[in-house]
C-alpha cells in the first residue's frame, strides 16, 4: 500500500511506511512494509494490508519454479500467501503439486533416458556394443572394446566388430606357424580388417589402439626356419605385399612393417592401396637369421576421415 499521504496511519501496526527506491513501475515510492513477526520484511508470508472482501492472487518463485495461491480477506486484512515453496522434482515422472510449475532436478537430466530434458533418450541405448552417458545434459557415446562406430551414427551404436581381434601388439601377434626359406613352402596369404572411428574405446580398453588414427594395428608372427638341409637350399629373404580394399584415401594412409632380428622395413600404400616390401641381399647373406621370428604389422597411420572400414590381404613368402 502507498503510504506517502499518511506516513503513520496508512499502514497496519506491524508495518512501517518506508522509502522504497524500486517501487512499482521502478519509481521511488513510500510503501507499507512488514516489520515484525515470522514474516518480517517478507510480503508473501506476512499478513497483508487492509482489505474489504475478495481475494488477492499471489505466488512464490525460486530456481525450482513458481507456485501460486490466493490470499483471503479475513478480519479486514489479507492472509499470508498460501503458495507452496517450489521444490525441484526428483524424477521425470513426478508431478508438481496443484498450483505449481516446477522444474526437474538437474541430476535427473544427466540420465541417458532423460538427457537434458524429459524425455530425451540418447541414441545407442541398450545395444550391447556401446555405452551411453549424459554428463552435463549432453549425450556421449563410447564404444565397447573392439566394436567401432564406422558410420558415425549413434543410432546403431558401434556397429562393426574388428577382425581379427586381440593381435594389436607384437607380444599378442597372431602366430602363423613356421616355414623354411623355400618360396613354395613359405608362401602365405593372411586376411583382416581395420575399422576406424573417432570414438573412445573402453569397457574394455583396446591394447595397442592409436587415438590419432582411431584404429588398432594388426600384428602377425612367422617363424623362419631357414634352410632345411639336405632338402632345401634357399635364401632367407623377405617378400610381403599389402593390398587394402575399401579406402577412400589409400595414399600414404596404411603402412606395412616387417621386422626381423636383423632389420626393419616399412612401406606405405599407394593410390591403389598397395604397399610392397621386397628384400634380398643375395645368395651369401640373409635378411633374417634361421630359426628367428619375423613380425608383420598392418596399421592405419592417417586421420583424414572420421570413420572407415577397410579389408586387406597380406601376401608373400620367405
Amino acid at each position: 500500500m502507498d503510504c506517502a499521504l499518511d506516513l503513520t496511519g496508512a499502514c497496519p501496526s506491524d508495518y512501517a511506511c518506508l522509502d522504497e527506491p524500486n517501487g512499482p513501475g521502478g519509481s521511488e515510492r513510500h510503501l507499507c512494509v512488514p516489520q515484525s513477526g515470522a514474516g518480517a520484511t517478507d510480503c508473501l508470508t506476512a499478513l497483508g494490508g487492509f482489505c474489504a472482501g475478495g481475494a488477492q492472487a499471489c505466488s512464490e518463485t525460486n530456481d525450482a519454479g513458481t507456485c501460486s495461491g490466493d490470499r483471503t480477506c479475513a478480519g479486514g486484512r489479507f492472509s499470508a500467501c498460501p503458495a507452496a515453496t517450489p521444490q525441484l522434482l526428483g524424477s521425470c515422472g513426478a508431478s508438481p503439486p496443484a498450483g505449481c510449475q516446477e522444474s526437474v532436478a538437474p541430476a535427473v537430466l544427466d540420465d541417458p533416458n532423460h538427457c537434458g530434458t524429459c524425455p530425451n533418450v540418447c541414441a545407442g541405448q541398450d545395444l550391447g556394443n556401446d555405452d551411453v552417458s549424459c554428463p552435463a545434459g549432453a549425450c556421449v557415446l563410447t564404444c565397447r572394446g573392439e566394436n567401432y562406430d564406422v558410420n558415425g551414427d549413434p543410432a546403431d551404436g558401434c556397429e562393426v566388430v574388428d577382425n581379427p581381434q586381440g593381435n594389436h601388439t607384437p607380444s599378442t601377434a597372431t602366430n602363423e606357424g613356421s616355414a623354411d626359406c623355400s618360396d613354395p613352402d613359405s608362401t602365405f596369404t593372411w586376411y583382416g580388417e581395420i575399422p576406424s572411428d573417432q570414438r573412445v574405446h573402453t569397457n574394455p580398453t583396446v591394447t595397442g589402439f592409436v587415438d590419432s588414427a582411431g584404429a588398432a594395428p594388426d600384428w602377425f608372427s612367422y617363424l623362419g626356419t631357414g634352410e632345411n638341409l639336405p632338402f632345401t637350399i634357399c635364401v632367407n629373404d623377405i617378400l610381403a605385399t599389402l593390398v587394402v580394399t575399401g579406402s577412400a584415401q589409400p595414399t600414404g594412409c596404411y603402412e606395412l612393417t616387417v621386422i626381423t632380428d636383423l632389420n626393419t622395413w616399412t612401406a606405405f600404400t599407394d593410390g591403389s592401396g598397395v604397399a610392397t616390401i621386397q628384400k634380398s641381399c643375395g645368395d651369401f647373406c640373409a635378411e633374417y637369421s634361421s630359426n628367428s621370428t619375423i613380425y608383420y604389422e598392418v596399421s592405419k597411420v592417417c586421420s583424414a576421415f572420421e570413420g572407415h572400414l577397410v579389408t586387406y590381404a597380406l601376401r608373400g613368402h620367405l
